[in-house]
C-alpha cells in the first residue's frame, strides 16, 4: 500500500509485494520535520523525525509484520527535530514548555504482510490544524493500493 500526503509536505506511501512504504515530500517553502509516532500495532519506524528542505523526499518502510500510528510536521526546529517552534507536542519540550497538539496528524493503518485486511489512513484535524495534508490514491496493484502524501 502506498501513500502520497500533501501538506507544505507530499507524501506517497506504496505496497507492492516486497516493500510497503510511506514517502514524503516537501512542498513547503521552508523547512519541515515529519514526526512518527508508533501505536500499539508495530515497532518505532527506525527513520525516526526526518529534517525535509523544500524539494526533499524521505521514504518510511513499513515492518511485513504491520504498522500503525501517526506523523506530524513540526517547523523552526534545532538540528535534531526538537525545540520546534510549531509541533513540539511532546518531550522533550522547549524551555516555555510543550505546545497543545494542534498539529495536522495523519494516521495509518498496515496490518501484517501476510493478512489482506485493509489498510486503512486519514488525516486528523481533531487537536487542530499546522499545515495542509493531502492523501491521494495513484496506483492500485491487485489489492494494494499506492497513496502519494504531500505538505505545501
Amino acid at each position: 500500500m502506498g501513500f502520497l500526503v500533501a501538506l507544505c509536505l507530499a507524501l506517497s506511501a506504496s505496497t507492492l509485494e516486497a516493500a510497503r512504504t510511506i514517502e514524503f515530500t516537501n512542498r513547503c517553502s521552508h523547512d519541515i520535520w515529519v514526526s512518527p509516532l508508533t501505536n500499539n500495532q508495530g515497532p518505532m519506524l527506525p527513520e525516526g523525525i526526518v529534517h525535509l528542505s523544500n524539494g526533499a523526499i524521505r521514504t518510511y518502510t513499513i515492518p511485513d509484520g504491520g504498522w500503525g500510528g501517526r506523523f506530524w510536521p513540526k517547523t523552526g526546529c534545532d538540528g535534531s527535530g526538537q525545540n520546534c517552534q510549531m509541533g513540539q507536542s511532546m518531550p522533550p519540550c522547549p524551555a516555555g514548555g510543550c505546545q497543545p497538539p494542534a498539529e495536522t496528524k495523519i494516521e495509518f493503518h498496515f496490518p501484517s504482510a501476510s493478512n489482506h485486511d485493509d489498510v486503512w489512513y486519514d488525516i486528523s484535524l481533531v487537536d487542530g490544524y499546522s499545515l495542509p495534508a493531502e492523501i491521494t490514491p495513484s496506483v492500485q496493484v491487485s489489492s494494494s493500493l499506492t497513496f502519494s502524501f504531500q505538505f505545501f
